[in-house]
Protein backbone atom coordinates (compact mmCIF):
# COMPACT_ATOMS: atom_id res chain seq x y z
CA UNK A 1 0.00 0.00 0.00
CA UNK A 2 1.20 3.50 -0.75
CA UNK A 3 1.62 5.82 2.19
CA UNK A 4 3.34 8.57 0.24
CA UNK A 5 0.64 11.23 0.57
CA UNK A 6 0.26 10.76 4.32
CA UNK A 7 4.01 10.53 4.96
CA UNK A 8 4.68 13.61 2.83
CA UNK A 9 2.07 15.63 4.72
CA UNK A 10 3.45 14.96 8.20
CA UNK A 11 4.56 18.11 10.03
CA UNK A 12 8.01 18.58 11.53
CA UNK A 13 8.34 17.39 15.12
CA UNK A 14 10.72 18.73 17.70
CA UNK A 15 10.95 17.43 21.22
CA UNK A 16 10.12 20.18 23.70
CA UNK A 17 7.94 22.12 21.26
CA UNK A 18 4.16 22.36 21.06
CA UNK A 19 2.63 19.32 19.30
CA UNK A 20 1.45 20.22 15.80
CA UNK A 21 -1.59 17.93 16.08
CA UNK A 22 -3.47 15.84 18.59
CA UNK A 23 -2.75 12.12 18.91
CA UNK A 24 -6.40 11.36 18.14
CA UNK A 25 -6.32 13.50 14.98
CA UNK A 26 -3.23 11.70 13.72
CA UNK A 27 -4.83 8.33 14.49
CA UNK A 28 -7.95 9.39 12.58
CA UNK A 29 -5.92 10.49 9.54
CA UNK A 30 -4.28 7.04 9.45
CA UNK A 31 -7.44 5.01 9.99
CA UNK A 32 -8.50 4.88 6.35
CA UNK A 33 -5.03 4.19 4.96
CA UNK A 34 -3.43 1.60 7.22
CA UNK A 35 -4.29 -2.08 7.39
CA UNK A 36 -5.83 -3.29 10.70
CA UNK A 37 -2.54 -4.90 11.80
CA UNK A 38 -0.66 -1.68 11.00
CA UNK A 39 -3.23 0.36 12.93
CA UNK A 40 -2.69 -1.95 15.88
CA UNK A 41 1.03 -1.09 15.80
CA UNK A 42 0.21 2.60 15.43
CA UNK A 43 -2.09 2.42 18.46
CA UNK A 44 0.62 0.72 20.51
CA UNK A 45 3.11 3.46 19.60
CA UNK A 46 0.62 6.24 20.36
CA UNK A 47 -0.17 4.66 23.74
CA UNK A 48 3.47 3.78 24.57
CA UNK A 49 2.71 0.07 24.77
CA UNK A 50 5.26 -2.60 23.89
CA UNK A 51 3.06 -4.48 21.50
CA UNK A 52 2.59 -7.15 20.42
CA UNK A 53 3.71 -5.66 17.12
CA UNK A 54 2.84 -6.93 13.65
CA UNK A 55 5.26 -4.93 11.50
CA UNK A 56 9.03 -5.15 11.26
CA UNK A 57 9.24 -1.50 12.35
CA UNK A 58 7.12 -2.27 15.43
CA UNK A 59 9.17 -5.31 16.35
CA UNK A 60 12.41 -3.36 15.94
CA UNK A 61 11.09 -0.55 18.12
CA UNK A 62 9.87 -3.02 20.73
CA UNK A 63 13.34 -4.59 20.97
CA UNK A 64 14.92 -1.15 21.43
CA UNK A 65 12.31 -0.06 23.98
CA UNK A 66 12.82 -3.24 26.00
CA UNK A 67 16.60 -2.78 25.89
CA UNK A 68 16.19 0.79 27.14
CA UNK A 69 13.82 -0.37 29.88
CA UNK A 70 16.28 -3.10 30.94
CA UNK A 71 19.26 -0.71 30.88
CA UNK A 72 17.33 1.78 33.04
CA UNK A 73 16.39 -0.96 35.51
CA UNK A 74 20.07 -1.97 35.77
CA UNK A 75 21.09 1.64 36.41
CA UNK A 76 18.41 2.16 39.04
CA UNK A 77 19.20 -1.10 40.84
CA UNK A 78 22.69 -2.48 40.01
CA UNK A 79 22.14 -5.52 42.25
CA UNK A 80 19.17 -6.66 40.12
CA UNK A 81 20.14 -9.91 38.38
CA UNK A 82 16.83 -11.16 36.99
CA UNK A 83 13.41 -9.98 35.91
CA UNK A 84 14.55 -8.43 32.65
CA UNK A 85 12.47 -8.82 29.51
CA UNK A 86 14.06 -10.64 26.59
CA UNK A 87 14.62 -8.76 23.35
CA UNK A 88 16.37 -9.30 20.07
CA UNK A 89 19.45 -7.39 19.03
CA UNK A 90 21.52 -4.86 20.90
CA UNK A 91 21.93 -1.15 20.27
CA UNK A 92 25.17 0.44 21.40
CA UNK A 93 23.54 3.83 20.83
CA UNK A 94 20.66 2.98 23.19
CA UNK A 95 23.06 1.74 25.86
CA UNK A 96 25.16 4.89 25.48
CA UNK A 97 22.31 7.37 25.86
CA UNK A 98 20.94 5.49 28.89
CA UNK A 99 24.40 5.65 30.48
CA UNK A 100 24.65 9.38 29.72
CA UNK A 101 21.17 10.00 31.10
CA UNK A 102 21.99 8.29 34.37
CA UNK A 103 24.99 10.55 34.86
CA UNK A 104 22.49 13.37 35.38
CA UNK A 105 21.62 14.14 38.98
CA UNK A 106 18.40 15.92 38.07
CA UNK A 107 15.62 13.37 37.32
CA UNK A 108 13.98 15.72 34.81
CA UNK A 109 17.24 16.09 32.87
CA UNK A 110 17.60 12.31 32.97
CA UNK A 111 14.13 11.84 31.48
CA UNK A 112 14.86 14.50 28.87
CA UNK A 113 17.99 12.65 27.72
CA UNK A 114 16.17 9.31 27.69
CA UNK A 115 13.34 10.71 25.57
CA UNK A 116 15.77 12.53 23.27
CA UNK A 117 17.46 9.18 22.72
CA UNK A 118 14.14 7.45 22.05
CA UNK A 119 13.19 10.24 19.65
CA UNK A 120 16.46 9.79 17.73
CA UNK A 121 16.15 5.99 17.63
CA UNK A 122 12.62 6.21 16.25
CA UNK A 123 13.93 8.52 13.52
CA UNK A 124 16.79 6.15 12.73
CA UNK A 125 14.46 3.18 12.40
CA UNK A 126 12.89 4.82 9.36
CA UNK A 127 16.06 4.11 7.39
CA UNK A 128 15.34 4.56 3.71
CA UNK A 129 11.56 4.27 4.22
CA UNK A 130 11.03 8.06 4.28
CA UNK A 131 7.65 7.88 2.56
CA UNK A 132 6.46 4.50 3.79
CA UNK A 133 4.93 2.80 6.77
CA UNK A 134 8.11 3.15 8.83
CA UNK A 135 7.91 6.93 8.52
CA UNK A 136 4.30 6.94 9.72
CA UNK A 137 4.95 4.62 12.66
CA UNK A 138 8.07 6.54 13.70
CA UNK A 139 6.03 9.74 13.56
CA UNK A 140 3.47 8.17 15.91
CA UNK A 141 6.12 7.30 18.49
CA UNK A 142 7.79 10.70 18.19
CA UNK A 143 4.45 12.53 18.37
CA UNK A 144 3.69 10.70 21.62
CA UNK A 145 7.02 11.90 23.05
CA UNK A 146 6.30 15.48 21.95
CA UNK A 147 2.92 15.28 23.68
CA UNK A 148 4.53 13.88 26.82
CA UNK A 149 6.86 16.85 27.14
CA UNK A 150 4.15 19.35 26.22
CA UNK A 151 2.07 18.01 29.12
CA UNK A 152 4.76 18.98 31.63
CA UNK A 153 3.62 22.24 33.13
CA UNK A 154 5.63 23.94 35.86
CA UNK A 155 2.60 25.45 37.60
CA UNK A 156 0.68 22.15 37.59
CA UNK A 157 3.81 20.41 38.84
CA UNK A 158 4.14 22.83 41.75
CA UNK A 159 0.46 22.41 42.62
CA UNK A 160 0.79 18.61 42.49
CA UNK A 161 3.91 18.75 44.68
CA UNK A 162 2.14 20.93 47.25
CA UNK A 163 -0.82 18.54 47.28
CA UNK A 164 1.47 15.55 47.85
CA UNK A 165 3.32 17.31 50.66
CA UNK A 166 0.03 18.28 52.28
CA UNK A 167 -1.24 14.69 52.03
CA UNK A 168 2.01 13.34 53.53
CA UNK A 169 1.85 15.80 56.44
CA UNK A 170 -1.82 15.01 57.09
CA UNK A 171 -1.11 11.27 56.93
CA UNK A 172 1.79 11.59 59.36
CA UNK A 173 -0.32 13.80 61.66
CA UNK A 174 -3.20 11.29 61.65
CA UNK A 175 -0.89 8.36 62.43
CA UNK A 176 0.55 10.02 65.53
Amino acid sequence: MSYISLAASLPWLELGQKPPLALEDFRFSCSGLLQPSELQDLDSLLADRLGPFNTSFGRSWSALAVQIMNECARKRNPSLKSGFRMHSGYSVQAARFVMEAFHQENPLEREWLLDRGRFALLEELIGLDHLGLGCILAFAGRLRLVHRWAAFDEQRGRERFQTLVKQAVESAWNES
